[in-house]
């Protein structure tokens, strides 16, 4: 027993030894980094306002877009249809911006149809290639998991996936381009599923700045209303496929 405690103390002490030795390091690193990071925040704060009273500046933002002209509207499609491949931005942060840069109505026609394309194409990728380039994308595991619910199903199922959105609707898009729901048939529940959520987001991007503060409440209540029933059929769903 007393050989086990000598051990302990033993063994607590190279700890304290290690962790004193250590501790100065990542304190002088962390420091470091932190003054760094002030450094280069002071040298670029000027620009940053810059940046930001530009950005706040919607008047100035649709000058700048009326110059560029059809370079705009054609850039945020791409970068929609390329998020679904590349998820470096959130689809919904790309949307938010849409609406505030180009309104509701346009923001809305955009927004819906960068999405809409993107998971067109994550479709018709899956169908050419077939599960070799999807994996290259997707994990293996996740797409077993859900290429077992979805075999044969329809325009109903895939619906689903794009009306909620805790539900993975991006790598769905890969699994019906692996299963037997045609072009035509997936394309309709992509526009229909995807606009309840399109005009929502894009509403947020386009007067959210213009409202009160009840409104900005209301809004976020109705949000995390929203969110829970989500989550209630998103469970749902994975019981009655899963079960």
């Amino acid at each position: 027993m007393r050989i086990t405690s000598i051990n302990g103390m033993c063994s607590m002490n190279r700890f304290n030894l290690a962790f004193m030795k250590s501790t100065p390091t990542s304190w002088l690193k962390g420091g470091l980094i932190l003054l760094l990071g002030l450094l280069l925040l002071w040298l670029g704060w000027s620009p940053l306002q810059n940046l930001l009273h530009f950005l706040s500046d919607r008047s100035a933002m649709t000058t700048f877009l009326e110059q560029v002209g059809w370079w705009g509207p054609l850039l945020l499609i791409l970068i929609l249809s390329m998020q679904v491949l590349v998820a470096v931005i959130p689809g919904h942060i790309l949307m938010i911006a849409g609406g505030y840069l180009y309104g509701f109505g346009d923001g809305v026609l955009l927004n819906l149809t960068g999405t809409v394309l993107a998971s067109q194409l994550a479709f018709v990728l899956a169908r050419q290639a077939g599960r070799p380039l999807v994996t290259r994308f997707v994990t293996a595991q996740r797409l077993d998991h859900w290429q077992r619910a979805a075999p044969r199903q329809g325009f109903f199922f895939f619906l689903i996936f794009f009306w909620v959105p805790v539900l993975p609707s991006n790598l769905m898009n890969f699994v019906a381009g692996l299963g037997t729901i045609s072009f035509w048939e997936f394309l309709a529940a992509n526009v229909v599923g995807r606009l309840p959520g399109v005009i929502l987001v894009t509403l947020i991007g386009s007067h959210g700045l213009e409202l009160s503060v009840q409104q900005g409440l209301l809004l976020a209540v109705g949000g995390v209303i929203l969110f829970v029933a989500a989550r209630l059929v998103a469970n749902k769903v994975q019981r009655h496929y899963f079960a």
